[in-house]
């Protein structure tokens, strides 16, 4: 998964390096893992369209 293409969160805070990365693997999939802790460590890998709504209603809770 090193060759994955990884993107950081917008979230990320460069000060203590606290971060969220994801990939957009195809077939619909998405891969994230915690790049502070292990970036080449475990992987959580779900359904794009799933991981988009989880992410709305982060943000829906967070405006809300």
């Amino acid at each position: 998964m090193a060759d994955a293409g990884w993107f950081k969160s917008s979230c990320c805070n460069d000060f203590d390096r606290a971060c969220v990365e994801g990939s957009r693997l195809g077939n619909g999939l998405m891969a994230i893992r915690d790049s502070k802790q292990q970036p080449g460590g475990p992987v959580f890998v779900v359904q794009a369209a799933a991981w988009s709504a989880f992410v709305g209603g982060l943000k829906r809770r967070a405006l809300g």
